[in-house]
This record gives structure tokens, sequence and C-alpha cells, in this order.
């Protein structure tokens, strides 16, 4: 398999030239009209016989780049769980294993989140084709130079893993990465913490005047204060009874009267 760059616009493509190799058509279609997460998105086309695909890898950078320096536990740890959890949704999808590409040239990352994804090659492979899984992740571990500034134990759990005896479950790798991702130390660490600026001193002036003034305040604050007058309340007028109807009431009184001295 050949392997080229190619920079259309703002993006940078990996292509494949698929032209001499028995292709996989499920596993071509799969990659190609689905978008799986840990796998580059991919893109077929066919020029006359020459058949190609392309993998879209903008804005990451290869394995082999990203583990170059010091790394630390997050990298390692993230990096890994990502390869290990591709491979068991491969099968999920009916892909192929074997046709999972497991090189650190051509695993790219996203260095915002520190997410793997590989690429799948569609083509029919002889012999397996691949790199065994654990035999992958322990060359990782023994040509990586790690950061000991911080507690390697991780480091020591991991190739004891690789190394014990029978055969390697992508399962169980996973399951472990996963508990180690979510330990104390894996978060990146947070930024200190700025120091609270140092309070201006006093110059002896100005605390005996503010000494005046709070024992002033406390003077006041203690002094017995007169209680707020209560309103007074005003007695309810009488109900005046209107000069109109007082004199009609007058009349009747004095018509009835006028009745009881009559002779009859």
């Amino acid at each position: 398999m050949q392997f080229t760059y190619e920079n259309q616009g703002t993006n940078t493509y990996l292509c494949c030239d698929l032209t001499d190799m028995e292709i996989d058509s499920m596993g071509l279609g799969m990659i190609t009209n689905n978008r799986i997460p840990g796998f580059v998105h991919s893109i077929f086309t066919q020029i006359d016989d020459r058949k190609l695909i392309k993998y879209n890898v903008s804005s990451r950078v290869s394995m082999k780049q990203f583990f170059s320096g010091l790394v630390n536990r997050k990298r390692l740890v993230n990096v890994f769980a990502g390869i290990a959890e591709v491979l068991t949704v491969s099968e999920e999808y009916m892909l192929d294993m074997n046709s999972v590409l497991l090189d650190t040239d051509y695993i790219f990352i996203d260095v915002s989140n520190y997410s793997a994804e590989v690429i799948y090659v569609p083509v029919v492979m002889e012999n397996g084709g691949n790199m065994e899984a654990a035999l992958f992740f322990k060359n990782i571990m023994f040509t990586t130079q790690f950061d000991s500034s911080e507690n390697c134990d991780y480091v020591a759990e991991i190739i004891n893993f690789l190394n014990q005896r029978g055969a390697f479950s992508v399962w169980q790798f996973r399951q472990m990465l996963d508990r180690l991702k979510w330990q104390p130390g894996c978060e990146e660490k947070a930024p200190a913490a700025e120091k609270p600026a140092a309070a201006e001193p006093v110059k002896p002036g100005r605390a005996a005047a503010a000494k005046e003034k709070l024992a002033a305040f406390v003077q006041e604050e203690h002094r017995e204060k007169p209680k707020p007058e209560q309103p007074v309340k005003k007695p309810a007028r009488e109900y005046e009874v209107p000069k109109a109807a007082a004199a009609k009431a007058e009349s009747a009184v004095q018509q009835t009267q006028d009745k009881e001295i009559s002779l009859f």
C-alpha cells in the first residue's frame, strides 16, 4: 500500500492507492457511507482504472509525532483508550479488525481533546496482514519516554497487563484504560490560584482617626434613642344629620302633636 498526502484548500487528505488490491466492498461501503466514531472519515474515488481512498486528516497530527516528546498520563491513557474502543466497535459494524491499520504514522490525534482516530483500509488481508494489538501497544510502551514528574504507576500496570499469559482481550484492556482515565491524576492540572493582594498598611495618623470614628459609632449605637411618636387617633366624627332632613322630621312631629290635641 502506498500513502501520499494531498491538500485541497484548507483540508488535508491521506490518499491510499487501491488499484492493484482486492477491495472489500462491504467494508468500503460501511466506512464511506457512515460516520463511525474513532475512524477517520474517508472518500472513495475512481478515475479510469485507478482506485483511491482519501482520508480527511485535517487539524490532526500523527501518533508518532504526538508521542515524540515527553508523554504524560493523560496523553497515553486517552490515546490508548481511543484505539481500544475502535477495535471493539469494529466488530459491531462488521469490520475486519485486520483492516484497521495499527501504525503510529497513520493513527491521528486531535490535540484539543487527545482523541485518536484510525484509518480503515477496505481490502482483503492475507494471513492477518496486521500487527497484533498486544504487540502494538507493547512496542509503544517500551519506546516512549514518560514524564517522570508525575506518578508512573500506571505505566507498570499497563505493561503487566500486556505481559500476562493467555490471549489478549481488547475488552478487558479497554476496561482497565477507562478505569485509569477516571482516576485522580489523569486530569489536567488546574492553574495555580492567584494570591490575594496584600492589604495596604495603615499609617499611624490614619489609624488614630479611624479608632476615634469607630468609638463614636459604637457610642451612638448604644445610646437610647427616643421612641417615635405614635400617631394620635382622632375620635370618630359624630354623624351629622343634614339640615333639610332635620326640618322634615321636626315638621312630622309637630303634625303628630296637632292630631292628638284635636277635639275628635
